[in-house]
């Protein structure tokens, strides 16, 4: 893993998150629930939580398996957000919300990873 520290990979991360926040903001982009969305993003998720695990010297496959149900968690509980707070609240402020929320969380899971 620590060819993903190197400045060109971890560059391309770095614009690769970028652009999937500002993705999820456009009017177009479909629902994460929907088949095509959702399971790459379970899949997507589940590379980063092995990833994460791979880095603190953890089983690959038991941060693949907690990655994918985060991704599952997240996006049911992310929908149930938007919708709930929708009534009146922007949608750019409520997506901005929730950005911050799995960026925190993300942040906890990694430091709790990294402390065991």
């Amino acid at each position: 893993m620590p060819e993903l520290f190197q400045p060109k990979p971890r560059k391309q991360i770095i614009e690769l998150a970028l652009s999937e926040l500002i993705a999820d903001k456009l009017p177009f982009t479909p629902s994460r629930l929907k088949p095509g969305p959702f399971p790459a993003r379970i899949l997507s998720e589940a590379v980063c939580g092995a990833t994460i695990y791979g880095v603190v010297k953890r089983p690959l496959e038991q941060g693949a398996v907690l990655g994918g149900l985060g991704a599952i968690a997240g996006a049911f509980a992310g929908y149930q957000m938007r919708r709930n707070l929708s009534g009146d609240t922007p949608e750019l402020g409520i997506a901005v919300l929730e950005d911050a929320l799995a960026i925190g969380g993300g942040i906890l899971v990694a430091a709790l990873a990294a402390a065991d």
